[in-house]
Order: structure tokens, then sequence, then C-alpha cells
């Protein structure tokens, strides 16, 4: 079994503590209330608490997580006849009856979690199911590390976050960084896709326009992404910042440019990480 991510302890109990995605989840799952529940990944299985509570008559939850098993057994004691767990992977789904998979699958950007190949051998498992969350789209800036780091601050950041400037520095890599916490929108000039469905995560390549009246030097693409169900909305925004899922700064090579310019952003061949690059 091919395990791609181990949390710990304090990784589970921040998500446990993150108020803004437990209310969406627990909002979207109360309103499509599902019956045979798959909740994949489902770390401290608070995804199908929620499913139990909303009347499913069986939840399977799996994790690739052995060291989860006390804590699931604990959870199963207390439903018996309507939950199982399962510590495998997406290579070993177990034979059992399904109409909707919950999942939270997010990390930096909605592909780090290896989404596009889970999803692929979820659907080919089980067929025809329902996915919650079922839509979501990016949002695209392009800047430069100078427009990121002024002095002492990250700009667009609200001050409250502004603490986590010496964090920036430390995580961010030759390539990717990953940044949990709110760009004001109005410093940062976006554009978005526009809704996909799970199925349209096979478009690997996504274009953004820019116009810019002044020359400037461009080496980074900022990355938020939004999840949906319904009328529910999940993003990280001024108001509702994320403990545990955040957006990203994307590497883009150097260039000088002004007036209108394309940018893509794709995956990479592991379908896991999210580059980008000039669409001359």
């Amino acid at each position: 079994m091919k395990t791609f991510h181990r949390y710990e302890k304090k990784d589970y109990l921040n998500m446990l503590s993150d108020i803004s995605r437990n209310k969406f989840y627990q909002e979207i799952i109360q309103n499509s209330k599902p019956k045979r529940v798959l909740d994949f990944g489902c770390g401290y299985p608070i995804l199908s608490y929620y499913c139990l509570l909303s009347g499913a008559e069986k939840v399977y939850a799996i994790d690739n997580n052995a060291d989860l098993v006390p804590v699931l057994e604990e959870f199963k004691s207390h439903y018996p006849d309507r939950f199982e767990y399962f510590i495998t992977d997406h290579i070993n789904l177990p034979d059992v009856e399904i109409d909707t998979v919950v999942y939270e699958l997010f990390a930096p950007n909605l592909f780090h979690e290896n989404i596009y190949t889970i999803s692929n051998s979820i659907k080919t498992k089980y067929g025809e199911i329902d996915f919650l969350p079922s839509q979501w789209n990016l949002s695209v800036s392009i800047c430069s590390i100078d427009q990121v780091e002024r002095g002492n601050k990250v700009f667009g950041v609200p001050d409250k976050f502004n603490w986590l400037h010496d964090k920036w520095k430390i995580t961010k890599g030759p390539l990717h960084a990953k940044f949990m916490y709110p760009i004001n929108s109005k410093d940062w000039n976006f554009d978005c896709t526009n809704w996909y469905s799970l199925d349209q995560i096979y478009d690997t390549e996504w274009l953004f326009e820019f116009t810019l009246k002044q020359e400037i030097d461009i080496n980074l693409v900022y990355l938020k992404f939004k999840i949906k169900e319904g009328d529910h909305e999940l993003a990280i925004t001024k108001s509702t910042p994320s403990d545990h899922w955040g957006n990203q700064f994307i590497t883009l090579p150097p260039r000088r440019v002004k007036g209108k310019v394309k940018v893509k952003v794709f995956l990479g061949e592991d379908k896991r990480h999210i580059s980008a690059d000039w669409v001359i």
C-alpha cells in the first residue's frame, strides 16, 4: 500500500477545530442526506459522524493511516451496525455498495493529495455515484516576490496574519509555497475559471488572461480555489480562514510584461502538483 502523506495527531486536531470547514461539510451533508457513504481519507471521522447524524444507513470510512485504529474502533462502538472502517487506499477499495463519496482531500491546492488518481479509482470501482462536494474553481493572480514581501509584511494579508511572514519565508520552496492565510482580493488582479465538476478534473490545463497597465516584473502565480455544493461555498477569505488547507504561490519563469498577457496553470506528470507557465 502506497502512503502519500502521514498525518499526526496535531494535524487531525487542527482539522477538528476548523470551524468554517466543519460547518460547510455539516450543511452540505445534511442537505444531501446520503444513504450509503464512502468517507475517503476519513481521519478522525467527523464527516462520517455528519453522515450518520443526517440519517445515513451505512458509512464506510477509509484511511491509509493505521495509527487511527483506536480512534475508529472507539467511534465504531457507538454505531456498530451503521459504521465500518478499512485501513487501505484507493488501490484496494472495499467491495461495498455506496451511492455517495464524501472527501476532504484539500491541502495547499485542490490536487495535492492525489485527488486526480483517487477519483479515477473510485469511479472505476463504484460507477455512477455522487461526490460531496461536487464543484470547484480556481482563481489566479500573477505577481512578483517584491510585491509579496514588503518590509516585514506580506502585501495584501490582513495585519492580524502578518506575523506569519517568517513562516512564508521558511516554507516556500523552489516551485511551491503553501500559504494558509487569506489575501485581500482588492490588492490583486485575479482571473477565474468557471465552476467545474469533479469529472472535469481531467482538463489538466487552464488559461488565465491579465491586463497590466504598467510594465512589471512577474515571477509568481498566486492560486486559490473554492469548493461548492448547492448554495454553500468554502474558500479562504478574510473572515473565514482555514486552519489546515490553504492557497498557494507557484513560481513562474521571470518576465517583464505589460498589456495583455496569458498564463497557463496545469497538472504535472504526477497529476498531483500544479505548475505554471506563460502562453506565448
